[in-house]
């Protein structure tokens, strides 16, 4: 009996271990297979971004409640991104911030924020409010800060700069705020400085803006100048907005003119420097190269906001470059031929970046022709992706700008730069020669080989027929002698 039971105990013990056993062989290898078969990128993607964009909004969703209604009925609200042309900075009261310009930004429906382009002294160690109002009420945001500058540009420089930043305030769902006061203590009706908040119309009326940083030529520079406006023209550019620090007056009186002729297409707008508190004197702009650099990557930020309801990209070129297609014959042409070949490309991608190549001034060119991108037909080598081009940046994709292309995208999911091969467009570069402070790796391309490249001169019929009409014009005003 004893002997019949201990062999049916092992026989059940045996059964189960068994089954133990094949239970988890079969649950391991399912597991396995999830792990090692091909995923679903596209539905994966979706999960994250959900998350992740929530995640983010959460964050950027600390609000204050204060005891007493902030409203002021005497506050006179500063209109900061109105019409005026001159922009300075505006200095937050008791606070290292100094801010550029205020935008509203509706692009993460239903979700809306306060974006303000400011620079801060050194590394940002204050915290900050928005106080918005609506006509009802006014509901307090603490700031959420991103750098616009990178360590790794400048990383062997020991100077304290003044940097830029992007500060951000989630409003409230609901709140349709006119205005908004950025103070260092959240429950301060008083304290602060208070700006005006512009509803864009969330329709974009153009595909491509330039954005142009601060010009500060001590030679007059008009004949290129006007060059270049009526080429980009051509090529797809249907507004343009140019800062300017120091011009000679002959280049003033014609970019004013462009402005007052164009006004939908051309925008003029002065630029001044931050004045440091500790010197009470304007931070440097010509002297200080890598403080230069930052007040540039600020004004594309700001040209960049300041459109995102008025155009699908914005291009921050200078004004001796160029972007050419290869084959086609507009901007618009380049990108529509992009998304025809790579479907789902123009919701994936913040910035489109198309590769230089330089056309140095040194080299042998035809001296009896004045026009700076048809007596050089000679080019160095392409420059690898991701180096020294410029892109076409996606104002539903990106979060902050900077010379080349996005520096961040506006929301998980959105990958920050897709490269433009060069058989499709190529930026051409015309410089006299390559700053190595800048650019080190500009040596190589200084003793590249040249090669002999004359596409520009598929539009020198068309650029000579607008060229010439627009020099008989300003030589009838006297801006030519």
């Amino acid at each position: 009996m004893v002997a019949r039971l201990r062999r049916a105990f092992w026989t059940i013990l045996i059964s189960l271990t068994t089954i133990a056993f094949v239970y988890l062989t079969i649950v391991n290898t399912a597991i396995e297979q999830e792990i090692n078969k091909p995923k679903n990128l596209h539905r994966n993607v979706k999960h994250i971004v959900a998350y992740s964009l929530l995640k983010k909004i959460e964050i950027e969703s600390e609000h204050y409640t204060c005891e007493e209604r902030l409203d002021d009925d005497e506050v006179n609200y500063s209109a900061i991104n109105g019409s005026d042309e001159d922009y300075a900075w505006t200095n937050i009261d008791g606070s290292a911030v100094h801010v550029l310009s205020v935008h509203l930004d509706r692009r993460l429906e239903p979700y809306h924020y306060v974006r303000i382009i400011g620079m801060i002294k050194g590394i940002y160690q204050e915290t900050v409010y928005c106080q918005i109002s609506s006509p009802t009420e006014t509901v307090v945001t603490k700031v959420t800060t991103t750098p616009i500058w990178l360590d790794a540009w400048d990383q062997n420089d020991t100077n304290v700069y003044f940097n830029p930043v992007l500060l951000s305030c989630r409003i409230p769902l609901g709140l349709a705020p006119e205005n908004v006061s950025i103070t260092t203590k959240p429950c301060d009706g008083k304290q602060g400085k208070h700006f005006s908040l512009t509803n864009d119309t969330g329709n974009s009326q153009y595909t491509f803006t330039v954005c142009v940083k601060p010009l500060d030529f001590l030679e007059d520079i008009s004949e290129r100048l006007i060059q270049w406006i009526e080429m980009i023209r051509i090529l797809g550019a249907e507004k343009i907005e140019i800062y300017v620090k120091k011009v000679k007056r002959n280049v003033w009186k014609i970019l004013k003119w462009y402005d007052s002729n164009y006004p939908d297409q051309i925008t003029i707008r002065k630029f001044h420097v931050v004045k440091d508190a500790d010197t009470n004197k304007n931070y440097n702009f010509s002297w200080i190269l890598w403080q230069k650099r930052r007040y540039e990557v600020a004004t594309y930020n700001s040209c960049f906001y300041r459109n995102i309801g008025l155009t699908r990209f914005i291009i921050p070129l200078d004004i001796d470059e160029i972007i050419l297609p290869r084959h086609l014959f507009t901007w618009k042409n380049v990108l529509q031929d992009i998304y025809t070949t790579i479907p789902g490309l123009k919701e994936n991608f913040a910035s489109f970046m198309v590769p230089n190549t330089y056309f140095f001034g040194e080299l042998p060119k035809n001296e009896t022709d004045k026009i700076f991108f048809l007596r050089n037909i000679l080019r160095s080598r392409f420059s690898p992706p991701g180096e020294s081009g410029k892109s076409f940046i996606s104002t539903k994709n990106t979060l902050t700008v900077f010379n080349h292309y996005a520096l961040d995208v506006l929301k998980p999911g959105i990958s920050r730069t897709f490269f433009v091969p060069s058989n499709v467009a190529q930026l051409n570069h015309y410089k006299e020669t390559c700053n190595a402070v800048i650019l080190p790796e500009c040596v190589k391309y200084v003793s590249s080989p040249r090669i002999k490249d004359k596409l520009v001169f598929r539009y020198e019929k068309v650029f000579m027929y607008k060229y010439s009409k627009r020099i008989l014009l300003f030589k009838k005003l006297g801006f030519f002698m």
